[in-house]
């Protein structure tokens, strides 16, 4: 009778060990992921494009800052121009107050 106790006393706790150790491993899972395949000319070819748009980018600002150059300097020789034609039309002999 004391055994049959034992064994019952006992056997829960070795049913609760198996499912305890069931649960402590974990299954193995096979996934395989789709990624397409990555081209090395495709980064290439980007770099190749960024490094195109950045000499595009750069000849239009210097096409900026010399066109700007030269208004300036049209600006500068027609103010100039303005100024002696203005010193002209100033002048006594033009108005006739040199001849009195």
């Amino acid at each position: 009778m004391k055994v049959l106790v034992f064994l019952l006393a006992y056997l829960p706790i070795a049913v609760v060990a198996e499912v305890l150790t069931r649960d402590a491993t974990l299954p193995v899972v096979n996934i395989h992921y789709d990624f397409e395949a990555q081209d090395g000319s495709a980064l290439s070819k980007s770099k190749t494009d960024m490094a195109n748009w950045e000499a595009r980018a750069e000849r239009l600002n210097s096409g900026i800052d010399r066109s700007a150059r030269e208004l300036n300097d049209f600006v500068h020789v027609e103010n100039n121009v303005l100024e002696d034609a203005t010193q002209v039309l100033k002048s006594p002999l033009l108005r006739g107050s040199a001849t009195n």
